[in-house]
């Protein structure tokens, strides 16, 4: 008996991946078929500018002859043959051909200005960088997308720079002159060197241009209350405890405007023990005879309206921007706002009176000056004649200011007592600390 073999084939079954049209670099097509058929792919119609090319195992490319163009609506024909039949696909493809990109730059003016920005359109780019190839010094390159670079700076600056495309073909560069200028407006700041106060000393500032912002830092010494009035303007103050007599410190105020900016210092001096005299002031001792305010010394008597009390504190210090007063026989020069005994020319009323009521409150307010209740006469727009207590009774005077020999740095003297809170001085019943030490509101200056 002679055996036969039979031989079922079936027809082939085409299986295709297409993945062109995606907008990738290689498009391809997988195209498979079972029952051993051969595979075929070839155009419905002459292509001659893309060339089917077999990359093995059933893949196929496309080589695209004129470089940078796009080809779509390829009509493609897959075939599969065995000896049950053939299958036919057919299909559209879309391919390109990548070269190496082709670089081109807009918005590149080139005048220059404080931001300058540089589009940069590059053909099948992957990616696009900016670099500095000469110059470029403080200028910063900032990228907003991959096509877009901002280039900013302070001053006058320039540069060449190198915008580079890349795929995976090569890569292409162009180069593109950049300028930025942006010179901020210079700043300046001047004000005095040295400010003295009594309580507070204020110091003003010029600055340019006007719309600088200003601030200050303590470089050195007391540390004093600083308060900002506006940007051309500060107020510093001490507090006078623990008997010291003046603060000092040395501040920076620097200026500011955009990137720009200028310091200046000070040296701010704030007397914190207030009212005083000048050095020659003459004391009434207990005993009767004068001594200059300056030469008494801690422990020494000087005479009272109620007899006699101890020095316990010589203060010392500066007339800074207060008034120097004197009565109209030149004697008794002190600070504006020292307390005076008095009496009224109308009411015949006795009672402090001060020529600086301002001036008084500070000092009663932080302890450093008289407190008592209530508070003096004030008598600061005052120009008439007044009735002054002095050793051997009333007189009837005015006060006149007077110009201090050196200034705001002009020495003055004051004294601190263990009781009574008064004394003479030039012959005039002066406040030391008055206070409730004093029995002031029951006490009544002899004629």
């Amino acid at each position: 008996m002679k055996a036969f073999t039979i031989d079922i084939l079936g027809p082939p079954i085409l299986t295709i991946v297409n993945n062109t049209g995606q907008n990738i670099q290689n498009p391809t097509i997988t195209a498979r078929a079972s029952n051993g058929a051969q595979v075929e792919v070839y155009w419905m119609s002459p292509f001659p500018e893309v060339e089917i090319v077999s990359l093995g195992n059933g893949v196929f490319g496309f080589n695209v002859i004129p470089p940078g163009r796009t080809f779509s609506n390829g009509g493609l024909m897959v075939k599969a043959t065995n000896r049950a039949g053939e299958v036919i696909e057919r299909m559209t493809v879309e391919v390109k051909r990548y070269d190496p990109p082709v670089i081109t730059v807009t918005d590149d003016s080139g005048s220059g200005g404080t931001v300058q920005t540089v589009t940069v359109n590059a053909t099948d780019a992957g990616v696009t960088t900016a670099a500095f190839i000469s110059g470029g010094s403080g200028i910063t390159i900032l990228r907003d997308s991959n096509t877009q670079f901002r280039f900013t700076g302070t001053g006058d600056l320039s540069g060449t720079v190198r915008f580079t495309s890349t795929n995976e073909k090569g890569s292409s560069f162009v180069d593109v002159a950049v300028r930025i200028v942006n010179i901020p407006q210079q700043v300046s700041i001047s004000g005095p060197s040295s400010r003295f106060g009594q309580s507070t000393a204020s110091v003003s500032l010029s600055i340019s241009p006007p719309g600088a912002t200003t601030s200050v830092v303590r470089l050195r010494g007391n540390a004093l209350a600083v308060s900002k009035q506006s940007e051309t303007s500060y107020t510093f103050r001490g507090d006078g405890g623990g008997g010291v007599s003046q603060l000092s410190a040395t501040y920076r105020f620097t200026a500011s405007y955009g990137g720009s900016t200028a310091t200046h210092d000070c040296t701010v001096t704030v007397s914190v023990s207030r009212s005083c005299f000048v050095a020659g002031s003459l004391v009434t001792m207990e005993d009767g005879s004068h001594k200059p305010i300056e030469l008494v010394g801690l422990g020494e008597r000087v005479k009272t309206p109620h007899g006699s009390a101890e020095v316990t504190f010589v203060d010392l210090p500066l007339l800074g921007e207060r008034k120097l007063l004197a009565f109209a026989d030149g004697k008794a020069q002190t600070s504006a706002e020292h307390s005076i005994w008095g009496r009224d020319p109308d009411t015949g009323e006795q009672w402090w009176f001060t020529r600086d009521m301002e001036q008084w409150k500070l000092e009663a307010e932080d302890g450093s000056g008289a407190s008592f209740d209530p508070a003096p006469v004030d008598l600061t727009d005052y120009s008439g004649n007044w009735e002054v207590a002095t050793e051997q009774g009333f007189i009837t005077t005015h006060w006149v200011e007077v110009e201090p020999e050196l200034g705001e740095m002009t020495q003055l003297y004051h004294l601190y007592l263990d009781k009574d809170e008064a004394y003479f001085v030039d012959g005039y019943l002066v406040s030391a600390l008055a206070s409730k030490k004093g029995d002031w509101e029951n006490y009544n200056h002899p004629e």
